[in-house]
C-alpha cells in the first residue's frame, strides 16, 4: 500500500458493506466441500474489509479471523457481525505481520477474496504455505 498511501480506504467501509455484492452460496459451499470445512480448525480472511466473506465462513470453523489494515473496515465488520451473531470471529485492525507476532494460530483455509490490492500477496502466500 505504500504506493497509494495509508488513507486510501478511509471513509469507504459503509459503502463497501452496503454496495459490494455478497459472495454467493455456491462459492461458500464449494469452499466448504473442497477444504472439508467441518466446524473445526481456524479460517483466516486477509484484507477482510467489512467482513463480507469472513462472516459467511464463520460457521465453518472454531475461529475465523478477519484482518484489515483500515480500522474503519474492522469497525464495520464488528458492527455487522454483532447483528448476525454467527460463529466465533476475531477481528484485527493491522497487517498480517502484526497479527502473527502475537497470534501463532494455524489455519485450515486462508482467503483473500477481493483484496489483492491490499498487500504483498506473494510474500504472504509464500509464508503461509511454506
Amino acid at each position: 500500500m505504500k504506493t497509494y498511501g495509508h488513507n486510501l480506504f478511509k471513509g469507504a467501509a459503509g459503502y463497501y458493506a452496503a454496495y459490494r455484492p455478497v459472495y454467493p452460496s455456491t462459492l461458500i459451499r464449494t469452499l466448504v466441500d473442497e477444504f472439508s470445512l467441518d466446524g473445526e480448525g481456524n479460517i483466516l480472511d486477509l484484507g477482510c474489509g467489512p467482513g463480507t466473506m469472513t462472516v459467511r465462513l464463520a460457521d465453518w470453523a472454531e475461529r475465523t479471523v478477519g484482518i484489515d489494515t483500515e480500522p474503519e473496515m474492522i469497525q464495520e465488520a464488528e458492527r455487522i457481525h454483532s447483528m448476525i451473531r454467527n460463529g466465533h470471529v476475531e477481528w484485527f485492525a493491522g497487517t498480517w505481520a502484526e497479527y502473527k507476532m502475537t497470534n501463532p494460530h494455524r489455519f485450515k483455509l486462508v482467503t483473500i477474496a477481493k483484496a489483492f490490492h491490499w498487500m504483498d500477496r506473494d510474500a504472504i502466500l509464500e509464508e503461509l504455505y511454506d
